[in-house]
């Protein structure tokens, strides 16, 4: 369910920068989606498709473009990447505090007609 909100909000943002570019069909678009949201592309391929059926969008090829995750360690303030599940620095061990980085889900480009 997750995903499927997250799709609709894109959707609505995809529809209007569309129409702002003169487009009247979305042909295809990429993605760029962060690791630490935790959603993934089968997903969101669904929701786009479902969710899509009917709008300038419907049938457009999706292209995603992953952000890896980033991590900063409240004691020793460094930042490293989350890989898989450590979560841990490697400097000290304390365990890291999710950034901004990684959470990102928008469209980063639209190509169309």
């Amino acid at each position: 369910m997750h995903e499927q909100h997250q799709v609709a909000h894109l959707l609505a943002h995809l529809e209007a920068d569309a129409k702002a570019l003169g487009l009247k069909k979305v042909t295809s678009f990429t993605v760029v989606m962060g690791d630490l949201l935790g959603m993934d592309e089968q997903s969101c391929d669904m929701y786009f498709e479902t969710l899509g059926e009917r709008t300038i969008i419907e049938g457009a090829k999706i292209a995603y473009r992953h952000v890896p995750g980033l991590l900063l360690c409240p004691k020793c303030n460094k930042g490293f990447p989350k890989i898989k599940s450590e979560l841990n620095c490697s400097t000290c061990g304390t365990q890291g505090i999710p950034t901004e980085k990684g959470k990102e889900f928008f469209a980063e480009t639209i190509k169309g007609e």
